[in-house]
This record gives C-alpha cells, sequence and structure tokens, in this order.
C-alpha cells in the first residue's frame, strides 16, 4: 500500500479511493484506505461510521467475517438510525449462516429506511433459507415492486414458487426475468425444470440447451437435459450429457448415478456397476446409487449383494414402492417366499398408481402359490 502510504490525502480523498478501490475488486488497497481515513479523524463520529461501514463491505469480500462483523458493530454504536449500517451486519450475519440475526437486521433496516428493494431481498433470501416460502415470496414481491426491472428478483420469487410447487407462477417469473435478461442461463434452466417436473420433456430439453448455449461450462444443465433425454429413452443422449457433466465436474456423485441407470437401461450392466460404484464411493449416503447398483446385482444374478444394496437404500431413506418391489423381485427369485410377500405387500401400501398395484398384487398371488 505504499501509494497510500506516501501519499499524503485528506481523510475525504481516502473515502473516495477506497470506494475506487471498491469497484476495482482491490480488497485489500481498500480495507487500508479506509483504516488510513479512519485514523485521520477518530473523533468525526458520522466519516468514521461510513468509514467503518465501508471496511466491513470490503471484509466481508474476503470472507473475513470477524472482522467485518466488527466493523459493522462499530458503524451502528457510531450511527443507530443508518439503514444500511444494519444491512450489512444483517449480510455478515447471513453468511456466517446466523439467519435470526440477519432477518433482525434486516428488519431493523427496513424499519429505518423501506425504500430500498435490495434489503427486501435479503430478507427474503433468508426466510427462503428458514423454508419459510410465503415470508420469501412476500419480501421478494415488495424487492420487484420497488426496483421491477431486477431479472434476479423475479428468478428468486420463481424459485420460491416451485419450492410451493406453485409451477404456473413460478414460470411467469422466470419468463419475465428471460425478458429483462436473456443472457443468463440459469433462468432458462429454471423454466427447464418445471417443464421437467410438468413431463413435458421435449420443452425441458429446449430450455436446458439454450441454457447450454449460454453457458457450456455449468455441470447442470447437462446433468439436466441428460434427465430429460433419459426419460425419452434416448439413452444414448442422456449418457452423452451425464458424460459431459462427469468432465465438467468430476465429484457429482448424481451425474455418474444417473449415467449407471442409463447404462442399466441399456443393459450395459459392466458400465452400469462402475458409474454406480463410483457415485457410492463419492457419496456413501446415496440412497438411489445403492438402489441402482442393487437392480444390476440382480440382473447379474448377484441376489446376496443386490438384497444388501436394496436393504441400504431403504435404510438411507429410498423406502419407496419400487425398491420394496425391486426387494421383493428378487427374494422371489431366491424362493424366498415370505420375504417376497412381506415386501410386495409394503409396496402396495405406498404407491396409489393401479398398474403397479396389480403387478404387485400377481407376484403376492404368485408368492403363495409356489410357497405352498
Amino acid at each position: 500500500m505504499a501509494d497510500l502510504m506516501t501519499t499524503v490525502m485528506t481523510t475525504e480523498q481516502l473515502l473516495e479511493k477506497g470506494h475506487e478501490f471498491i469497484e476495482q475488486g482491490d480488497w485489500g488497497k481498500a480495507i487500508e484506505a479506509f483504516t488510513q481515513a479512519i485514523s485521520l479523524e477518530p473523533d468525526n463520529n458520522n466519516f468514521s461510521a461510513q468509514c467503518f461501514y465501508c471496511r466491513a463491505f470490503a471484509y466481508r469480500a474476503t470472507g473475513a467475517n470477524d472482522n467485518a462483523l466488527a466493523d459493522a458493530n462499530k458503524a451502528i454504536d457510531l450511527d443507530p438510525t443508518a439503514a444500511l449500517y444494519f444491512e450489512i451486519r444483517g449480510d455478515v450475519y447471513k453468511s456466517m449462516g446466523e439467519d435470526d440475526k440477519a432477518l433482525a437486521d434486516y428488519t431493523k433496516a427496513i424499519n429505518l429506511d423501506a425504500s430500498k428493494a435490495g434489503i427486501f431481498y435479503n430478507r427474503g433470501w433468508v426466510y427462503f433459507l428458514q423454508s419459510e416460502h410465503e415470508k420469501a415470496i412476500a419480501d421478494y414481491t415488495k424487492a420487484i415492486r420497488l426496483d421491477p426491472d431486477d431479472a434476479g428478483f423475479y428468478y428468486d420469487r420463481g424459485y420460491a414458487y416451485c419450492a410451493q410447487k406453485e409451477y404456473s407462477k413460478a414460470m411467469a417469473d422466470y419468463t419475465e426475468a428471460i425478458r429483462l435478461d436473456p443472457t443468463v442461463d440459469k433462468f432458462f434452466h429454471g423454466r427447464g425444470w418445471i417443464y421437467y417436473q410438468q413431463k413435458m420433456y421435449d420443452r425441458a430439453i429446449a430450455e436446458f440447451t439454450e441454457a447450454i448455449r449460454l453457458d457450456s461450462n455449468e455441470a447442470l444443465q447437462f446433468k439436466w437435459r441428460g434427465n430429460a433425454y433419459n426419460k425419452q429413452k434416448m439413452f444414448d443422449k442422456a449418457i452423452a450429457d451425464y458424460t459431459e457433466a462427469i468432465r465438467l465436474d468430476p465429484d457429482d456423485a448424481q451425474a455418474f448415478s444417473n449415467r449407471g441407470w442409463a447404462y442399466c437401461d441399456q443393459k450395459s450392466y459392466f458400465q452400469a456397476m462402475a458409474d454406480l460404484t463410483e457415485a457410492i464411493r463419492l457419496d456413501p449416503a446415496y440412497a438411489n446409487a445403492f438402489r441402482g447398483r442393487g437392480r444390476v446385482y440382480y440382473q447379474q444374478g448377484k441376489y446376496e449383494e443386490s438384497i444388501t444394496d436394496l436393504t441400504e437404500a431403504i435404510r438411507l431413506g429410498a423406502d419407496d414402492a419400487w425398491t420394496f418391489r425391486w426387494r421383493g423381485q428378487v427374494y422371489l427369485a431366491q424362493e424366498n417366499y415370505d420375504k417376497a410377500i412381506e415386501d410386495y405387500e409394503t409396496a402396495l401400501t405406498l404407491s396409489p398408481d393401479d398398474e403397479f398395484r396389480k403387478i404387485c398384487t400377481e407376484r403376492i398371488e404368485e408368492a403363495r402359490k409356489q410357497r405352498g
């Protein structure tokens, strides 16, 4: 920081210089400028409060949350009427995962100045993290009223609507976000995700493809387009997309698992086994990978291994009708009729689907006949 140390500057010049460094992303120099400004006028409360606020902003940008919190506290002590100071402290608390304290500060900031869209947006984001989706939507809506041209506000409100499965409202928000800024890949991803949930896979693929065109380095887009291809039984295209997702993010257990399932659907069991085993290595608590590998073991005639994996999948949370049905099928192949009947009956209680229930009922009757 020799250029600051050797140049005589007024406090106002140092403050201005600090702002320039913030705009340049040079956080170290910004912190130094604000520190020098504070030292020159320690008794000027209003000025010092501004400097502490600005230094808190810079510290938070570097991840030095403890320093940022200390400076935010000092700014508030010097001027408890400034909404900005409570907002920055709320931001720091949010970064530290102290959501309740962040909410309290954002609310205080709003009480002092309800004209800033960003404060409502930030409070809405914390509400969303706490699964308070109605409150999040209310705050995002207030942010939109104050700044109707911010595409990100619409996107995040759409995300909250998705969490409530209000897909038509979410679609409207994602579409408005795209109208305001058609260059952001995640906006198209949001629409694609809704189409996927609605089983409109062609439209989902089109949206994910546009997202990929805008950013071809985002593994998530390839993974979701692969999911849509997989639903259409276009397994070669699904595998190609999962492979690209893995190239971009080789630690993504879900991408390996999804590719393993696609290989299994192609009856390429060797490749499926390799992928599902890698998914389990990356995430030993990933139930769907155990379920998929259990299916592969069954196809290979390795019934004990299949039962072990399917049981682990159930223990990890994949306690749905399909998993019990598959395990029942393995037990039936082992001629363990009592356990097969038990699993098929459990599957019956978990599924409302008539065709699924018909299959389970037929298997139960088959097991009872063979048991005698």
